[in-house]
């Protein structure tokens, strides 16, 4: 399983696999990481390896399996077949006794006993009798102190979480093929992607409202990256464009009547980004967050911000800042220690340092200018990270400038949302039986999953 590009191009060639390579990088991350996380198997401070009695119990749901075997140091096709078989991922669910613990192990019912981390069956227990505990340290409102980083801690964010997963997948049975929207739109507002009804989440309420910050990241760096997609072919179609011309260089009046017709508000080079984000408020009426019965709202836009030419491009971009910064001015004070030290730096690029800047200036800035200023910081910052990653041998940079021209590198690269989180968890819970997919290609929450939801209700 482990970096199985190594055997991509040859597989049906090769008879006999050497097992002579480390497992580092992402294989370190993905298995070795894994143990220690949920801990299993670890090395300490004194770089001794250390094997936990929850190790044992997983180990002893394998007895099937030859400990000898593992020790091999390369592997027939045929050797895999006749003395692995049942060890594949997708024979879990012919093992009743891996699947339990398993399930517990995931949803973090296990905690140090003396000197050894066990499945702690009491914890599971009072779960079962619908005493479990949600309660946990949200980094978003209260400074994380080190029991935030505790491994308890750890286990009831993943708790939360994957009981979120669980109660929408069972309030909206999404498609599989557009899970990931149908949980974009139920933790960001609260509602049903499919019929737009309102979803109560009870308990589970708090964990939500941190994946709607976390979905309000995903949005605001979505955009950001489809600018510099833009802006790479912008490049493309005018190689060494001055890089303070990429915007000065498109449809600027084309731009603004995009923004006027979208928001039903005369729009001029004089408009400035505070009039367009109090339209935006003004079209969405009662609330100040957006929802999806709002007219103009971050789902439709995420569509819109995928397939539009350039003026349109620049449009949506701009109304999508503005109704992520409504969202954002009135959640909750985020705590400072997810701030910069520099937050009063207008050439920054993160979040919380750009809203700040339009807070303090959106009055005086106007749409074609706050354009070139945010292409202006994302060339920078790209470039910056060009450099950075070069050092390492990471050939990734789409231009390069000269005495202040742009030159393409490479074809165009299509951006996609940096948030694989919630297909992996879905993997997990389909593995071991929380959940499936009906007949018509829909997710359900199974009997046992059910049976875990109702414990918090």
């Amino acid at each position: 399983m482990y970096n199985n590009q190594k055997f991509a191009d040859t597989w049906d060639d090769i008879q006999t696999f050497n097992l002579n390579f480390d497992i580092n990088g992402f294989g370190r991350t993905y298995y070795n990481r894994q143990l220690e996380v949920f801990r299993c198997a670890w090395t300490d401070e004194l770089d001794v390896i250390q094997i936990s009695p929850i190790n044992k119990k997983l180990a002893g749901t394998l007895s099937f399996l030859d400990p000898n075997d593992f020790k091999r140091t390369e592997f027939r096709k045929e050797d895999l077949r006749e003395y692995f078989e049942g060890f594949g991922i997708d024979q879990i669910a012919h093992n009743s006794a891996e699947q339990e613990i398993l399930s517990k192990l995931l949803f973090g019912f296990f905690s140090e006993k003396g000197c050894s981390w066990d499945i702690d069956d009491e914890e599971f227990a009072a779960y079962v009798q619908g005493n479990g505990d949600l309660a946990f340290i949200d980094r978003l409102t209260e400074e994380p102190s080190p029991e935030y980083y505790t491994i308890r801690q750890q286990n009831l964010r993943r708790r939360n979480t994957l009981l979120l997963f669980l109660k929408i997948i069972d309030e909206a049975s999404p498609p599989m093929g557009e899970m990931r929207r149908y949980l974009w739109d139920a933790v960001y507002f609260n509602q049903d992607h499919e019929t737009k009804d309102e979803i109560s989440f009870g308990r589970l309420d708090q964990i939500r409202h941190c994946w709607e910050q976390h979905q309000l990241r995903v949005y605001f760096v979505f955009a950001l990256e489809k600018l510099l997609e833009h802006i790479h072919l912008i490049v493309i179609e005018n190689a060494g464009i001055p890089k303070n011309r990429l915007i000065d260089s498109q449809n600027v009046r084309g731009i603004l009547s995009y923004i006027s017709d979208w928001l039903h508000l005369p729009v001029d080079e004089e408009t400035t980004l505070a009039e367009v984000i109090d339209r935006t408020g003004e079209l969405n009426g009662t609330g100040v967050k957006s929802s999806l019965h709002s007219p103009i709202n971050e789902s439709d836009l995420y569509n819109r911000l995928r397939t539009q030419e350039h003026d349109e491009f620049f449009a949506d971009f701009v109304v999508m800042l503005s109704l992520l910064f409504r969202r954002y001015s009135h959640t909750p004070p985020l705590n400072s220690h997810l701030s910069s030290d520099d937050d009063s730096n207008p050439d920054l690029i993160n979040m919380e340092t750009l809203f700040a800047h339009i807070e303090a200036n959106g009055s005086d800035i106007h749409i074609i200018s706050f354009l070139s200023h945010v292409s202006r910081l994302i060339v920078n910052r790209h470039m910056l990270e060009s450099v950075s990653r070069f050092a390492y041998g990471t050939k990734n940079w789409l231009f390069t400038e000269e005495e202040g021209r742009l030159y393409s590198t490479r074809d165009p690269v299509h951006m996609t949302p940096r948030d694989n989180r919630w297909q992996s968890i879905r993997t997990l819970l389909q593995d071991l039986a929380f959940i499936e997919q009906t007949d018509e290609g829909n997710l359900r929450v199974t009997k046992k999953g059910l049976e875990w939801l109702e414990k918090i209700q």
